[in-house]
């Protein structure tokens, strides 16, 4: 019976959600709003960002149906409702949009932080969430990206992961790259400032978003490495690029990148090439797929690998 009731709760929250904003709609079709459009606005507004969240607290949070960070959504839902009832409102919206944003921001944290706190591979559980099209492949990579930057510092990577970074030294060339991009960011924006401060913030948001990105970057090459599941091979070069290799679909092993080979490599040269009975798919960071039968691979370490192979 408690579950049943904790189940209807959302079931009437969004009645009561689909009555308000029939109601808004009808005052705001109303004759008393052509009169008095600033203050029935304002009304309108009040009750879709703040009374719909409200509803939605003592009807579903408050009794547990609910964790609290989902009034985050209902008030995001609110405000875009309140957009589309009042095109013509833009100075009383413009304020509550910039508090959107904010809002907009913490949600997408608070996802990343739950999925990076699961034990598993964070790029293939946000897959899995959000479907296997490219558009979706697309979004699950960049939000990867952002919670491997930001959340994934105490993690490990999986037992029996051979690692692919180490060799190439691309850890180092991070740091440098961090350290020479912090004062050519404050540089930039002070130049760009003399002729635009918007444009000036904006290349700073942009040069803080690189930044995410190579560490995001550096982390998947930390964290994914090779490794063997399930009858495959499992080649992770963070996620640059991705391959499930068959195991009996490996004819030979050999020493250095043989020419025509894929490349799967950090920085420098590959050690190993895979031989390959069957081609196989290698995708990419921004969804791009293709076909090869030969794979020149980096790793750390060589000797590990033949004897995972082997095992």
């Amino acid at each position: 019976m408690t579950a049943s009731l904790a189940a209807r709760r959302p079931l009437v929250f969004a009645a009561l959600a689909v009555a308000a904003v029939a109601a808004e709609y009808a005052v705001v079709a109303s004759r008393g709003f052509a009169l008095h459009p600033t203050g029935f606005s304002a009304a309108v507004i009040f009750d879709l960002v703040v009374g719909l969240p409200l509803a939605w607290w003592l009807l579903v949070v408050r009794p547990g149906a609910a964790r609290p960070r989902s009034l985050v959504p209902v008030a995001l839902a609110g405000l875009a409702v309140a957009a589309a009832l009042l095109p013509g409102q833009r100075g009383l919206l413009r304020g509550l949009r910039f508090l959107a944003i904010p809002a907009e921001v913490a949600l997408v944290v608070a996802v990343l932080r739950r999925f990076s706190g699961a034990r598993g591979d964070l790029p293939d559980r946000l897959r899995a969430a959000l479907g296997g099209g490219p558009v979706a492949r697309l979004a699950a990579n960049e939000l990867a990206i952002l919670g491997l930057a930001l959340f994934s510092w105490r993690s490990r990577p999986e037992p029996g992961t051979l690692s692919v970074h180490r060799r190439s030294g691309w850890t180092a060339v991070c740091v440098a790259v961090l350290f020479m991009s912090l004062p050519e960011t404050a540089g930039l924006h002070l130049l760009i400032a003399r002729w635009s401060p918007s444009a000036a913030w904006a290349a700073t948001a942009l040069g803080a978003y690189g930044v995410v990105w190579l560490l995001g970057d550096l982390r998947a090459l930390q964290l994914r490495g090779v490794s063997v599941a399930g009858g495959l091979l499992r080649i992770r070069i963070g996620l640059r690029r991705e391959v499930d290799v068959p195991l009996a679909w490996i004819a030979s092993v050999e020493d250095g990148a043989a020419p025509g080979a894929e490349r799967l490599a950090v920085l420098g040269a590959p050690a190993l090439t895979l031989r390959l009975r069957e081609p196989v798919e290698i995708r990419s960071l921004f969804g791009r797929a293709r076909n090869a039968n030969a794979l020149a691979l980096q790793i750390d370490d060589p000797a590990a690998l033949r004897a995972l192979l082997a095992s």
